[in-house]
């Protein structure tokens, strides 16, 4: 039987609580019982008390990975490093104490959590900013990136080599390079280009229109096959 397995979950946060001000040795006790209440019992007043008491812990760590992000940033970050912790181990059916021994081990996991969530954020930033130097590069044309079209024999590639010699729409072009060339996502494109594509439809609206002209120009050709 853990320690105070049979204190109800008000009880634990109030211990927790006092424990934490004394600086007694019994909080980590106290701590690990809510993750096994909020975890193994779902409950949402112990996972409330948690995400609140580590919030600050969490943020340094996130700091520690990205340190020139706002606190808004930091914030946001928490929570998914939170959310990404929840979902992996919700995806066990096994209880908190058969992953984890004491609070040690389980915090050393939210660390990591919160770690590859900075990295993520610190890698698609920078991503963002080459695409931004990219984007500011003068005489660069978009279809430099495709081969010709007496070259192509794929049917993929014919769809890209019609694109880059038919579309001229400015708007079409912009998301056409950021779907080939960057392959960024949509949601990524409408954060980005919000005064283009408000929205997630918006991006497939523009996308399947230029598709479906495509495949109208290309329906007669030989060895195309509609996508």
């Amino acid at each position: 039987m853990r320690p105070f397995e049979n204190l109800s979950v008000q009880e634990l946060v109030l211990a927790c609580q006092d424990a934490r001000s004394n600086s007694c040795r019994t909080e980590s006790d106290l701590s690990y019982e809510l993750f096994c209440r909020a975890f193994d019992n779902h409950d949402e007043a112990a996972w409330s008390f948690i995400q609140q008491k580590y919030q600050p812990m969490v943020k340094s760590w996130i700091f520690k990975t990205v340190s020139n992000i706002s606190e808004f940033d930091a914030e946001d970050l928490a929570q998914i490093a939170y959310t990404k912790f929840w979902k992996n181990l919700s995806r066990s059916e096994a209880s908190i104490t058969a992953h984890f021994e004491h609070l040690g081990s389980i915090l050393k996991y939210l660390n990591q959590c919160a770690t590859t969530t900075a990295i993520d954020f610190l890698r698609k930033k920078q991503r963002l900013e080459r695409l931004d130097n990219k984007l500011q590069t003068v005489g660069q044309p978009f279809d430099s990136y495709w081969m010709s079209h007496d070259d192509v024999c794929d049917n993929t590639m014919r769809m890209r080599s019609w694109m880059s010699n038919s579309v001229n729409d400015p708007v079409e072009r912009l998301l056409l390079k950021l779907l080939f060339e960057y392959e960024l996502k949509p949601a990524e494109i409408v954060r980005k280009f919000p005064q283009h594509f408000p929205d997630k439809g918006q991006v497939r609206r523009v996308r399947e229109r230029v598709i479906k002209r495509a495949k109208r120009a290309l329906v007669h050709q030989p060895s195309v096959q509609m996508m």
